[in-house]
């Protein structure tokens, strides 16, 4: 394993500069070890939306650097980078990126989609959202997308670029007891996009609240080999999901070699 070292002032200015995750990514280690880091030596964060007002141009509030009486502020932090665990898949990720760049780029718009996505695409056409979620649901034997109205173009993009990659690599995805699996070195991967949703309370007549849940828009590739409280998640976040398809086919190659 090999470290970072920094002073408290240099992370502090550091985590106040771009948001962590952005850190994380830059040095190597995880986003939990660098926010731990900055919680256990007293180093203030960003509040939750501090970035996107920064992007809109909205008034922020910042939090200074708390004296440390004891150490003061340029004694060592060492955040532990942890190259050896993820070595591997790491290298595959690369891999799979340098050979995928078309695959990527046909994520952006549906060309000349697989049988699968057509059907897949049929099979939601007309669909009305679910009460309780506002998600429209692929039936049984057909790519499961469970994702707002808005998004149903998106995921079946995506879908279609997961699927040329895969078959590129060799697996393929095939029907398997009411559904569509990856078969990837024989071993069967459930693999499903779903759409984040949040709890949103209503004030019903006469005062009474109930909560319904709501689509966010941020959309989630699920899948795992036996028990699907096992499931791996990769999802939306600084990076869409779209330019994310050669982290999840390396993940899926991870998992069935495992």
């Amino acid at each position: 394993m090999k470290t970072i070292s920094l002073t408290r002032k240099n992370l502090y200015d550091l985590v106040w500069s771009k948001p962590i995750t952005v850190v994380a990514k830059e040095y190597g280690v995880n986003y939990s070890d660098v926010r731990k880091t900055c919680i256990d030596n007293n180093i203030p964060l960003p509040e939750n939306g501090y970035w996107s007002k920064i992007k809109f141009g909205k008034p922020v509030k910042k939090f200074a650097l708390p004296v440390d009486s004891e150490k003061g502020d340029d004694f060592e932090i060492i955040i532990t980078k942890k190259v050896k665990k993820n070595a591997g898949l790491i290298d595959k990720i690369n891999e799979i990126e340098t050979a995928s760049k078309q695959s990527i780029a046909n994520a952006q718009r549906l060309k000349n989609p697989d049988i699968l996505v057509v059907n897949a695409r049929e099979n939601l056409k007309g669909k009305k959202p679910w009460r309780d979620s506002g998600l429209v649901n692929t039936d049984s034997n057909f790519l499961k997308i469970m994702v707002s109205s808005s998004n149903i173009q998106r995921a079946l993009r995506i879908m279609d670029s997961y699927i040329k990659l895969i078959n590129s690599r060799g697996h393929k995805v095939l029907p398997k007891d009411g559904k569509l699996i990856t078969d990837v070195y024989g071993e069967a991967i459930t693999f499903y996009i779903q759409e984040k949703t949040k709890y949103q309370y209503i004030t019903e007549e006469w005062g009474y609240k109930s909560r319904t849940r709501i689509p966010t828009g941020k959309l989630t590739f699920r899948y795992y080999a036996t028990f699907e409280h096992n499931q791996r998640i990769i999802e939306d976040g600084l990076e869409r999901l779209e330019n994310k398809i050669p982290v999840i086919v390396a993940g899926i190659e991870s998992l069935a070699q495992k």
